[in-house]
Formats: structure tokens, C-alpha cells, sequence
């Protein structure tokens, strides 16, 4: 089991500078970004620190998904999904995400939270 975190921005130089523009101009945001990343382009210390721990917390851009991955978040990013070996599933929406605010500990304790309620995965 995998716990991915997908974006809302793209991967590559030309995704991130599209990203930060509009994030200066005020007309893009992604939520989990604020809350891995802020203004930091490798990420905060905590969340590669709680990556290390879980072992199984990634996160990627939304153009990284795979088409499977892609037809389960219906383009609703930023979002964090579970991925098991023959299956993809919501684990927290964009607005749950939003809900914490930008706040990392958060975050992780609304994930915590998500999989406790779901006894088939942990």
C-alpha cells in the first residue's frame, strides 16, 4: 500500500515556473503544497523527515498520474490517494486537504485519521 499525495501543479521547469508565477499572482494555489512544501522547492524537513518514517508516503505532480490514476482523481487536485497493487482510491479530497490549512501535522493527522477508518488497510 502506497499513500500519494498528487498536486495540483505539474512536474518539469516550465510546470513549476507556471506554478510559482501563478502562485505570486495569486491565481494558482495548491494546498498540499502549503503544507509540504510552502515556498521550500525541496519540501519542509518535517515532511521529508515523515516521509523517511512512513515509508510508504510519496507525493506527486499531476502530470506524473498514471492514466489509472488519472480516471480516479478525475482531475480534483490537489488530493491524496491510496494505491494498493490492483487498485487506486480517495483518501482525502481537495477540500479535506484545504481544511487543514497549510499545516503539515495536520495533514498527517487527518491521514492518520482516514486509513484508522479503514481497518482493511492497515
Amino acid at each position: 500500500m502506497e499513500i500519494i499525495g498528487i498536486y495540483h501543479a505539474d512536474a518539469g521547469i516550465l510546470g513549476e515556473l507556471k506554478f510559482i508565477g501563478g502562485r505570486i499572482l495569486g491565481l494558482t494555489q495548491c494546498s498540499l503544497c502549503d503544507a509540504t512544501h510552502h515556498w521550500n522547492p525541496i519540501g519542509k524537513k518535517a515532511w521529508r523527515d515523515e516521509q523517511r518514517k512512513w515509508g510508504n508516503l510519496k507525493a506527486i505532480h499531476r502530470n506524473q498520474q498514471s492514466p489509472e490514476m488519472a480516471s480516479i482523481t478525475d482531475n480534483q487536485t490537489p488530493c491524496i490517494i491510496l494505491a494498493n497493487a490492483d487498485s487506486f482510491t480517495v483518501l482525502l479530497t481537495s477540500s479535506e486537504i484545504s481544511a487543514c490549512k497549510g499545516d503539515l501535522q495536520d495533514l498527517l493527522a487527518t491521514i492518520r485519521l482516514k486509513l484508522a477508518q479503514k481497518p482493511h488497510t492497515i
